[in-house]
């Protein structure tokens, strides 16, 4: 039986075939939830973009939104051009985002090997559903507490999705790099300095988790090899984000109330410290299997995902403001990229692991459950048209 499965022929057409209905069912999903008043705000903003589709009246209340433009000049370019109406245009960024985001974490894979697997097909492809999980280990009264469903129907986190990845790849690369040689890696630092940009004005929530992960990464590597000049490097590089971050922050305090920040145990919910536990376990549970400190010390790629899983979580359940919930999203982008490489790297080094079979068994049936119910809530959300269910 094992000389049948090693006789398979890799094909990319599983992998297309999935990736295509993955893509198409939250497109499917956006396009139905597309009149929800959240994504009547952010059209509101494309609608008075370039060309005033609507009045200063109607758009004023949606004015805070504009700190972060890209989704709405997105979808306005694709509204003029494909002359599709705007719930249409949503769908088909949305659709872009994700097949990217996929794209972008198979990619990865090849970080860690060089062999193409259905496995690694399954995890690039799902590591942007599983995160909906929810069940008898997700309850609600757990979900809700921890993202809510926002990383699926979400546009601007869906559109930061591969923004973020991209720059989290150059920043780890430019490492990787300058570890070799100190000369080597400068087109990766442009490149993190450029996507951190992009990211926030596609959305923030990316870069207020991982930039202080990365900031306390860089310095770690200045003081341990006595190089200031790798942290004056990254500082410039990532200066002009910034300056942007505080910019929004100024105009979003200026034009809204969603950024009434204050330190309060538990999230906006008041958690218990059982709750936080048990949540915790829940959304963590393959990273939390995987946890494997030796190779923090040699791999970029994982210490910088953990410190801003780390980071994520101490601002979601340290940091209250209000309803939005804002400091869930970079959490919730942290619990995904965590997970991928824990993943990846455990099922390329198992025999590495003390009891790493039987850990890498677990850590991959928690995850086949958490992509179930994921599935499973995509699928309430086509039937019964709402995503807070």
């Amino acid at each position: 039986m094992k000389n049948r499965l090693k006789n398979i022929k890799y094909t990319q057409t599983p992998f297309s075939v999935c990736l295509t209905l993955i893509a198409f069912l939250q497109g499917l999903v956006i396009y139905l939830n597309a009149n929800k008043w959240d994504y009547i705000q952010h059209t509101k903003v494309a609608q008075y973009l370039i060309v005033h589709e609507i009045e200063w009246d109607s758009f004023k209340n949606a004015k805070h939104a504009i700190v972060y433009p890209m989704y709405h000049i997105l979808i306005k370019l694709i509204h003029l051009f494909g002359k599709i109406d705007y719930k249409f245009s949503i769908a088909v960024l949305m659709i872009v985002c994700n097949i990217a985001s996929i794209i972008i974490l198979r990619n990865f894979v090849k970080l860690y090997t060089q062999n193409n697997s259905y496995l690694y097909d399954f995890l690039s492809i799902f590591t942007i559903v599983f995160i909906a999980a929810r069940g008898p280990l997700t309850h609600w009264r757990y979900y809700i507490f921890i993202t809510g469903p926002n990383p699926i129907h979400n546009p601007t986190f869906i559109l930061v999705r591969p923004l973020g990845l991209l720059c989290f790849y150059c920043f780890c690369r430019f490492f990787t790099e300058y570890k070799i040689d100190k000369k080597n890696g400068n087109k990766y630092l442009v490149g993190f300095g450029i996507l951190a940009l992009f990211s926030v004005f596609a959305k923030p929530s990316f870069a207020v988790v991982y930039l202080p992960a990365m900031g306390l990464y860089t310095f770690i590597t200045m003081v341990k090899n006595k190089d200031i000049l790798i942290g004056i490097r990254t500082f410039i590089a990532v200066l002009p984000t910034l300056i942007t971050l505080i910019w929004q922050q100024r105009y979003m305090s200026a034009n809204s109330t969603m950024l009434g920040v204050e330190v309060h145990f538990g999230s906006f919910s008041d958690l218990s410290v059982l709750d936080v536990i048990m949540v915790t376990i829940a959304f963590l549970p393959s990273a939390l299997l995987l946890i494997n400190f030796e190779k923090l010390r040699n791999d970029v790629y994982y210490l910088v995902a953990l410190l801003a899983t780390i980071i994520g979580w101490l601002q979601f359940y340290f940091l209250d403001n209000g309803n939005s919930g804002d400091f869930s999203w970079g959490y919730a982008l942290s619990i995904e990229v965590i997970t991928f490489i824990s993943l990846i790297q455990a099922q390329s080094d198992y025999k590495e692991y003390k009891n790493g079979e039987i850990r890498l068994v677990l850590a991959w049936l928690a995850f086949f459950y958490q992509c179930f119910m994921g599935l499973l809530y995509l699928y309430k959300i086509y039937k019964f048209g709402e995503y807070w269910i």
